[in-house]
C-alpha cells in the first residue's frame, strides 16, 4: 500500500500541495485528472522520491518501484519515427525474453490479471531506455570542460 500524509509542496511562494494525504491500496488503478499546473506531476516526482517536500511523508512497500515514462519526447538529432522505431524494436525483444521465461498459458495470462503486470513491466523498461538514450544525448551536447562528460 502507498501512503501519502500531509504533504505540502511550493514552487516559490505558490502552494501546490496542501496537506495532501491518500492512500493506495496494493492493486489499485488510479488517474489524475486535473488542469495544467495543477500539480500532477510534481505530485508524481514526489511519490518517486525526485522532489522534497515541506513537510509530510510517502511510505511504499519495501521492494516496491513505480515505473514512469517521460511526457515529452527526448530532444536530439534521431527523428520521431526513428526514435519510437527504436523503442517499438527493444519492446518486441522485451516481450518476447519475458514471455520466454513464463510457463503460463495464454488463457491463465488473461484471467490471472497478468497483461497489466506485463504492461507495466514493458513501461518501466522503456523508461529506463528512454533515459538511457536521453542521457546520452545530454552528455554529447555538453560543452568541454562543463564536467557534464
Amino acid at each position: 500500500m502507498l501512503h501519502v500524509n500531509d504533504l505540502t509542496f511550493r514552487i516559490g511562494s505558490r502552494l501546490i500541495l496542501d496537506r495532501a494525504s491518500f492512500n493506495l491500496p496494493t492493486g489499485a488503478k488510479v488517474g489524475l485528472v486535473g488542469r495544467n499546473g495543477a500539480g500532477k506531476t510534481t505530485l508524481f516526482k514526489i511519490v518517486q522520491g525526485e522532489l522534497s517536500t515541506e513537510s509530510g511523508t510517502v511510505t511504499l512497500p519495501r521492494g516496491m518501484k513505480i515505473g514512469a515514462v517521460a511526457q515529452e519526447a527526448p530532444g536530439g538529432s534521431e527523428t520521431l519515427i526513428e526514435v519510437v522505431l527504436a523503442i517499438l524494436i527493444a519492446r518486441g525483444g522485451l516481450l518476447t525474453s519475458l514471455l520466454s521465461t513464463q510457463a503460463l498459458t495464454g488463457r491463465q495470462w488473461l484471467i490471472g490479471g497478468a497483461i497489466p503486470a506485463l504492461a507495466l513491466f514493458i513501461l518501466w523498461e522503456l523508461g529506463k531506455l528512454i533515459a538511457r538514450r536521453a542521457s546520452g544525448r545530454a552528455k554529447a551536447a555538453a560543452p568541454a570542460g562543463s564536467g557534464a562528460n
